[in-house]
């Protein structure tokens, strides 16, 4: 199989899930990827040979960036048909983002199986030009827009957050059994109204508590917005500040609660069976994260407060 699949790790992660559960059945997995981001390094460190190109996203205004980045698509369709006649999969997966568009268009040029993978509530540009050489798309929500071709099979999650255990998780961060945690994940890029209310509700507090118990919060607020909130400084030795979190899976486990944007993350909180509050993003495509945030609000599995109503405060 050959995964196409990146950009954000919304798309990688339940793509390199996908691919373990194949390499461990014993399949051959290969993945194409883009030369511009650390998608690469990624692949690499669970031993996936990548296949990189050029690529990037399509601009949203009208523009000269928008000329550069199709003539950039069109050219990544045809280094992608070279890449899939060297390595000749039967299949290729498109798991989502700008990387899986022209990949499943070369496959379909080159009369290989395509299977589309769509994480979120709404199906995106490159999941709607994918889903068009498809033989299925594999959704995580029930989707309007598809007539055909659509299997609901849920969000692809990683083995280790059903397999991570709350004792063992605060073992390895160094929490006490009876610690009150709160996790905080802003994303990989960083969600700057979530994570400056978060550190004005908490940041400047040398004593954090909830009632009378003291809470430790875990905050992870992504490479763009962290340098700034350390510059404004940490008051307490509780609230502990990260760029990147390596295991994800731990820190959920060993949470009490979590706040976090509705990306395809969901599905992690509900492997790991974690109580969650989604702050939808405003600035994401047809608010597809108000959309997930919902599926599981309703549901019960989660509570859902607007970005617009987020205050420290509150």
């Amino acid at each position: 199989m050959l995964v196409a699949a990146g950009g954000t790790a919304g798309h990688l992660a339940p793509a390199l899930a996908v691919a373990d559960e194949l390499r461990t059945a014993g399949h051959h997995v290969e993945f194409a990827a883009s030369s511009g981001r650390r998608d690469a390094d990624v692949i690499g460190a669970r031993g996936y040979e990548s296949h990189l190109f050029a690529i990037g996203g399509l601009p949203r205004r009208p523009g000269v960036g928008q000329v550069v980045a199709v003539a950039r698509a069109v050219r990544a369709v045809f280094t992608c048909a070279g890449i899939v006649r060297r390595m000749r999969p039967d299949v290729v997966l498109a798991g989502g983002g700008f990387v899986a568009a022209p990949a499943a268009i070369a496959a379909r040029l080159t009369r290989v199986p395509v299977v589309a993978t769509e994480a979120d509530a709404h199906l995106g540009l490159a999941n709607r030009m994918a889903g068009r050489v498809a033989r299925r798309m594999c959704t995580a929500y029930p989707l309007r827009q598809l007539r055909t071709k659509q299997e609901v099979t849920g969000r692809p999650v990683d083995g280790a957050f059903f397999e991570a255990t709350r004792w063992d998780a605060r073992a390895a961060w160094g929490l006490a059994e009876d610690d009150l945690v709160l996790a905080v994940v802003g994303g990989s890029g960083g969600a700057t109204h979530l994570n400056d209310e978060l550190h004005a509700a908490w940041g400047s507090d040398p004593d954090p508590r909830v009632g009378e118990r003291p809470l430790t919060i875990i905050h992870v607020s992504g490479r763009r917005d962290h340098p700034g909130l350390v510059e404004r400084g940490i008051a307490s030795e509780r609230y502990r500040l990260l760029e990147y979190c390596d295991d994800m899976p731990g820190l959920l486990a060993a949470a009490d609660l979590v706040v976090s944007r509705p990306g395809g993350s969901v599905f992690e909180l509900a492997a790991v069976g974690r109580a969650a509050v989604l702050v939808p993003s405003p600035h994401v495509t047809a608010d597809h994260q108000t959309l997930n945030a919902r599926h599981f609000a309703d549901r019960g599995a989660a509570r859902l407060v607007l970005d617009s109503e987020l205050d420290a405060d509150r």
